[in-house]
């Protein structure tokens, strides 16, 4: 009969290490994002997209903003081969890590496309990239120079992109097969 206030004791602390447990791995899923700085304008993404090729191991974190009815944004940083406390220049798209942001008016189908470049860099660092829940965490900054246009004259030739930080559950990208 003395032994049952620590059964009730070992069994209180099992049940508070569960909830901790599964508290801590559903609080890392939720609260995904892609927040930014462009051009002095702050931009957030409530529903990132984040991929992991398994043939180059290439993440890309992408976020989506609409501007209106009329107007949506695209903002993209690509990592090879993400690992926590990583830090990469972010460079031309061919050079390793690359960033881009697009602009598009949905009416026209008008596109202003902006790359990073060896002489329009910046910077992401991976602050937590966790292979098991498949969550990856950073933050970056970068300048990027207009690379492709459609359509009049709608913004500057580069565009400054800072405080930038993600969260977001990635998935591994499988390639289709060819019949």
């Amino acid at each position: 009969m003395k032994r049952t206030p620590s059964v009730l004791l070992v069994g209180a602390v099992l049940l508070a290490v569960v909830v901790a447990t599964w508290a801590g791995c559903a609080a890392s899923t939720k609260g995904t994002y892609v927040r930014a700085t462009v051009g002095g304008r702050p931009i957030s993404f409530t529903e990132p997209l984040a991929t992991l090729s398994p043939i180059d191991g290439f993440l890309a974190v992408q976020g989506f903003h609409y501007i209106g009815q009329e107007r949506e944004e695209l903002l993209s940083v690509n990592i090879p081969k993400p690992r926590t406390g990583g830090r990469w220049p972010l460079r031309a798209s061919g050079d390793g890590a690359w960033a881009a942001h697009f602009v598009r008016e949905i009416t026209t189908d008008h596109i202003e496309a902006y790359h990073t470049d060896e002489n329009h860099v910046g910077t992401v660092v991976i602050t937590r990239f966790d292979q098991t829940l498949k969550v990856v965490e950073g933050t970056f900054e970068f300048d990027a120079i207009l690379s492709n246009r459609r359509g009049p004259r709608q913004g500057p030739d580069t565009v400054h992109v800072r405080k930038g930080a993600f969260r977001a559950r990635y998935s591994i990208d499988r390639p289709s097969s060819s019949e």
